[in-house]
């Protein structure tokens, strides 16, 4: 605009601003502040294990105790699974549903969530640690259970919860069993 005169502008790059406030906001739950931890390891890579648990149609393969039935629920942006996707849980021997938000999504790296079941709080952080060159995959699962007991209270009882209640340690192992026999059919095949 010739009535204007020179106009000084500066020129800023957005996208690894963006970068940077994502990489910096992270919700993670270590081990030392879980009220529970539970490891698994996987005969496969990663990003194996990290489609396997991360798709909730798997999921309901995994629980042959209690019959619970996962769907997908809303999607992040663009329809895909990440900061703000949700699954659904519907509880095959008991009545009632729960939600799981997702909350931090680093694929191939870990993932946080939060369960909610009417008034109960779960969050949690999923690890996905390579191991044997990365052929292998260690997972670890940090739980807490939002109940009003103290810290070390919680500690004692949300662990054999888990295990009474759900047989999470046996339903890890089971998860693994079933990775392994799907990719030798695959291999097989």
């Amino acid at each position: 605009y010739e009535h204007l005169g020179d106009v000084q502008t500066y020129s800023a790059d957005l996208h690894e601003r963006y970068k940077q406030i994502i990489e910096t906001r992270r919700i993670f739950l270590e081990a030392k502040d879980a009220d529970a931890v539970f490891i698994q390891e996987y005969d496969a890579p990663p990003a194996v294990v990290w489609d396997w648990w991360n798709n909730p149609v798997n999921r309901n393969e995994w629980d042959t105790q209690h019959h619970n039935v996962w769907r997908m629920g809303g999607r992040a942006a663009g329809g895909r699974t990440g900061v703000g996707a949700r699954n659904h849980c519907a509880h095959g021997d008991r009545p009632g549903e729960s939600l799981e938000e997702i909350t931090d999504w680093r694929p191939f790296d870990y993932m946080s969530c939060v369960g909610i079941e009417g008034n109960l709080r779960m969050p949690e952080t999923v690890i996905f640690e390579p191991i044997d060159d990365g052929r292998r995959t260690r997972v670890y699962d940090h739980i807490n259970m939002e109940i009003p007991l103290p810290k070390f209270l919680r500690r004692l009882v949300v662990r054999p919860l888990f295990e009474i209640m759900a047989k999470y340690t046996k339903m890890l192992q089971h998860s693994s069993d079933l990775l392994n026999q799907r990719l030798a059919e695959k291999e097989n095949a």
